[in-house]
């Protein structure tokens, strides 16, 4: 997984802050954009999955989607997108 300070994604630019958490799969990273907005940023490695487990993970960044479409899901704080690259899932 790669330890880059910066993220880019739709000509926003993520800076990592800090590490919030780590699991089996991934990090959590407190990061700022470039208005000093705070984020977490949820970075999955998929170098290590298998094809079903890499579907499971776009499915689970779906889910959270359409739930926090609602706003009022009481797990979720607040999702703002998703997306892949070669090597990870990003969940802000």
């Amino acid at each position: 997984m790669s330890r880059n300070a910066v993220i880019m994604h739709k000509n926003t630019t993520y800076t990592r802050v800090s590490e919030l958490g780590r699991g089996s799969y991934g990090c959590a990273f407190k990061v700022v954009d470039a208005n000093k907005k705070t984020y977490c940023l949820k970075e999955v490695s998929l170098t290590r999955m298998r094809d079903r487990e890499k579907e499971l993970a776009r499915r689970e960044a779906q889910l959270m989607k359409r739930v926090a479409e609602n706003k009022n899901h009481p797990n979720i704080v607040s999702f703002h997108d998703s997306w892949f690259t070669h090597a990870a899932l990003y969940i802000l």
